[in-house]
């Protein structure tokens, strides 16, 4: 291998309410960064695993404070870099009215900052909700699209929309879902098994080009 990798990979979590782990009306957080972390640790048994996150509930990518936020946490020099940014961004913005095609271009300029910075960044697409009307699904198929579509170098997506889709039944709907837009426990856990299924399998195989 060409030399060793650094003791700790840092990792920042950030997005709105899902990146916080909001549910039961915010009485309780279950961040997905918990299961990453125990996922990435058990793969990287030799490096610490570090994993911050900044999750603001209700925030928007347009007029809100997405850019303040990442730029306090990326282009500071307090701190040690990240050697990854997982944002997701967007569903709010979706729910006020924007447009998807709007709300993308700020998203490039969000994952723009991340990047700037040195970090690698894991764009989320935006998860599933209770309205299951053809205006509203369309919408966000139409942003996830643009999401899964994008390309730069060093930008890479966890499409945990398609990961965790709207269940069929009530039952399980229950147990995945909190209030038709946020997460159970048990849902929050699967996101953060579907984003450690990505991050691993580029880490592996960054790692096996390395050899």
């Amino acid at each position: 291998m060409h030399g060793s990798l650094p003791p700790t990979l840092r990792v920042l979590s950030f997005g709105a309410s899902i990146t916080a782990g909001f549910y039961r009306f915010g009485l309780a957080h279950h961040p997905y960064s918990i299961r990453l972390q125990e996922r990435l640790q058990s793969i990287l048994p030799s490096r610490n695993v570090e994993i911050d996150i900044d999750a603001l509930s209700g925030d928007t990518v347009i007029q809100g404070t997405y850019f303040s936020r990442l730029g306090s946490r990326c282009l500071t020099k307090e701190r040690d870099p990240y050697d990854w940014v997982i944002i997701q961004g967007g569903g709010n913005d979706l729910g006020v009215g924007h447009a998807p095609e709007q709300i993308y271009e700020e998203l490039k300029k969000i994952w723009k900052i991340a990047l700037d910075s040195g970090a690698k960044v894991m764009a989320l697409t935006i998860t599933e909700t209770s309205d299951r009307t053809m205006r509203t699904r369309a919408r966000y198929q139409a942003l996830n699209g643009m999401i899964m579509a994008h390309r730069e170098d060093g930008f890479y997506v966890a499409d945990v929309c398609t990961a965790i889709p709207w269940p069929d039944t009530q039952g399980e709907q229950g147990r995945i879902w909190d209030d038709g837009l946020h997460f159970q426990a048990l849902g929050y856990d699967m996101l953060g098994d579907a984003i450690g299924d990505r991050l691993i399998d580029i880490l592996q195989k960054s790692q096996s080009a390395k050899i």
